[in-house]
């Protein structure tokens, strides 16, 4: 099949999973469903590069840090807040990485609210403070020594190391779908024996990403335009040649708004694992912007979550 063709076809079943007959009367809500009050006396912080040399570049103070009202615009010293919960065997989580075009990170919007959202369907996660602004090797350092970290702490935190998902937002979905398809080489030399273990996710879960494709990824990296017309399939879903696509890839849970600018993302990365062979589930969604969180797609999520035993 022809991959206009399958792209034809993406659009034409994603648009109706479960809402078949709902989305009339479907309420759209913009980032927004129920969750308990988030309680960062609850959770544990823990420096990854706490003992060793941090590898890659520190990251340069931003400008943005001095107007108000903004998110975490600038990290230093990475980090993973851990939200545990209690259990009498060994728990998965989840590793969130936040979004901001690399340049901050929506701690809130796409973060806190969302370990809440975890903690109501009882799985413990995580949220990476990853090094912005413009720090896109550091983040990956950063992703990378997160997963082994929690691997290297599993007994100690009652984890399971094989089922470790790692989901990111927009920036954060780029920078998750790069951790999940770089595991088989280091993006920096190994410090201590943590540095032994692997990086690679167990599943990758992926809320309206950026940067997936290439066109998209140079238009990030280097200000280039996006052709609007005349422009083939193959071209415009070409995978980023920063995702190392394989069959060895963790599967992937996709979600994103057709009208969204970034879309191109969602589809050039499930067209990248359908072609190596890896399991992937698409949400596509007729309405939103970038940044729409549906209630009934986070649902989806853990359905598919408790699929893979989480």
């Amino acid at each position: 099949m022809k991959r206009n063709s399958i792209i034809t076809l993406i659009l034409t079943l994603a648009f109706a999973p479960i809402f078949a007959g709902q989305t009339d009367n479907m309420q759209v809500i913009e980032g927004a469903f129920p969750v308990k009050k988030y309680d960062k006396s609850q959770c544990e912080i823990i420096y990854i590069w706490d003992g060793v040399k941090m590898a890659g570049k520190i990251t340069e103070p931003s400008k943005l840090a001095k107007k108000k009202n903004l998110p975490c615009v600038s990290v230093k010293k990475p980090s993973i807040e851990l939200h545990l919960l209690k259990s009498d065997k060994p728990m998965p989580i989840v590793l969130i990485c936040p979004g901001g075009a690399y340049n901050w990170l929506s701690i809130n919007h796409e973060g806190k609210k969302i370990v809440d959202f975890f903690k109501s369907h009882n799985i413990s996660s995580a949220i990476l403070r990853y090094r912005v602004p413009n720090n896109m090797d550091g983040a990956l350092m950063d992703a990378q020594r997160a997963i082994r970290i929690l691997r290297a702490n599993a007994k100690k935190w009652n984890l399971d190391p094989d089922k470790i998902c790692i989901m990111g937002f927009s920036a954060g979905a780029s920078l998750s779908a790069r951790t999940s398809t770089n595991f088989a080489t280091n993006s920096y030399e190994p410090l201590d024996d943590t540095d032994k273990l692997s990086s690679r996710p167990n599943l990758t879960c992926l809320i309206y990403p950026a940067y997936c494709s290439q066109p998209e990824k140079d238009r990030r990296i280097k200000n280039t335009k996006l052709a609007k017309e005349g422009v083939d399939y193959n071209t415009r879903y070409k995978i980023a040649d920063w995702n190392i696509v394989s069959k060895e890839t963790p599967p992937a849970f996709i979600t994103q708004t057709q009208f969204d600018p970034y879309v191109d993302a969602s589809l050039a990365y499930y067209l990248a694992l359908k072609d190596a062979g890896v399991p992937a589930e698409l949400h596509m969604l007729p309405k939103g912007a970038h940044g729409h969180q549906n209630p009934k797609v986070f649902e989806m999520l853990i359905h598919w979550l408790k699929s893979h035993k989480f």
